[in-house]
């Protein structure tokens, strides 16, 4: 994978929300070398066929510096900014900090925690390079690899010929699930999944769904065409495609590949594994 190298400035919030002035770029020693990657299937805008790919100039995140101060929140826009030692004005004394980063760029609470959520934010696939540790006025780059902190469910359909091609556009899909997390700023991880539910609609044959982890039983898909509707738990259905999964986890997908029929709908296959298939199941499983 290709790398892109970027010196990014530091625009430094903090912790308690409140701004500092930025600092003039450092020459030298004193520049912080950013490094970043991007794991397969990302929707950042240079991408491979697989999704893997790079962040691309005027891409905004966010990088998290954090040690036994308060946590240092920083906006930067790729090829735009830089940062440096100095103008990160830790306190004395400390001599080891962690780096940690999203995309897109997000607002820390007072905790140092921010909360993502599916169903009201622009990009639904939070990416997080999970903290690592960097020895203070370090010369070498700071390498921060993203990955996709959501579970990714991808859902397909066909017809048995039953319904005409028009009919099949007017197809609906509901998933009802757990909408929102927390996530820890200093450590890059998720911290806890909240309660409430939302649900996410799509029209036509093909349908994703980024859902945060949460467990399968939590998650509920409608489909409706026609007159013809049919509620299914997702835990259920990876039954009874004997592919079961309790949880939805992070940076994992499901594909699902359904048959609308007369009166039913089938199961035709699915897919479990990576942002890239690692087990595959044919079968005919039926809804209802």
């Amino acid at each position: 994978m290709n790398k892109v190298y970027v010196l990014l400035t530091a625009g430094l919030l903090a912790a308690s929300c409140s701004k500092k002035d930025v600092e003039t770029p450092q020459a030298g020693n004193d520049v912080i070398k950013i490094v970043t990657n991007v794991a397969p299937l990302t929707r950042v805008p240079d991408l491979k066929e697989d999704g893997s790919g790079n962040f691309v100039k005027d891409d905004v995140l966010s990088i998290f510096v954090a040690g036994t101060m308060n946590t240092i929140s920083t906006t930067y826009t790729l090829g735009a900014t830089s940062m440096s030692w100095s103008g990160l004005k830790l306190p004395g004394g400390v001599s080891e900090v962690t780096f940690s980063a999203c995309y897109p760029k997000q607002e820390l609470s007072n905790d140092g925690t921010f909360e993502f959520n599916t169903s009201t934010s622009e990009y639904k696939d939070l990416l997080l390079s999970e903290a690592q540790k960097v020895t203070v006025g370090s010369p070498n780059p700071v390498n921060l690899s993203f990955n996709h902190a959501m579970h990714l469910l991808n859902i397909s359909f066909s017809s048995d010929g039953y319904y005409s091609a028009e009919e099949l556009k007017t197809l609906v899909t509901t998933c009802k699930a757990k909408a929102a997390c927390v996530i820890d700023a200093a450590s890059g991880k998720i911290k806890s999944t909240k309660p409430e539910v939302a649900s996410f609609e799509k029209e036509g044959t093909t349908a994703s769904f980024y859902l945060v982890p949460q467990p399968t039983a939590d998650v509920t898909l409608s489909v409706k065409i026609n007159q013809l509707t049919k509620e299914y738990s997702l835990k259920t259905l990876l039954e009874e495609l004997k592919m079961p999964q309790e949880t939805l986890l992070g940076g994992k997908k499901i594909t699902l590949t359904l048959k609308l029929c007369k009166d039913k709908i089938t199961v035709e296959g699915g897919a479990i594994g990576s942002w890239g298939d690692q087990a595959t199941v044919d079968g005919e499983v039926v809804i209802g």
